[in-house]
C-alpha cells in the first residue's frame, strides 16, 4: 500500500537536503531503487518535463 502523501512528506522533511531528491524520484515519477541511484543531471530534457531512464545500478554478488 503507499504512503500517504502527509506521511510521505514528513519521511521527505526528515531526511537531509541531498537525498530528498530520490523521494521525490520515487513517488513523483514511480522509479525503482536502482534506477534512482542512476539518474544523472544530463537525464533530464531541458525543453520539457521529461525524464530518460537509461540505466540501473544493480549490486551483482561475486
Amino acid at each position: 500500500m503507499p504512503w500517504s502523501v502527509d506521511c510521505l512528506a514528513a519521511f521527505r522533511e526528515n531526511l537531509p537536503l541531498r537525498y530528498r531528491v530520490a523521494v521525490d524520484l520515487g513517488a513523483g515519477c514511480g522509479l525503482w531503487q536502482g534506477e534512482i541511484f542512476a539518474v544523472s543531471p544530463g537525464d533530464i530534457d531541458p525543453t520539457r518535463p521529461v525524464l530518460h531512464v537509461t540505466r540501473q545500478i544493480k549490486l551483482v554478488a561475486c
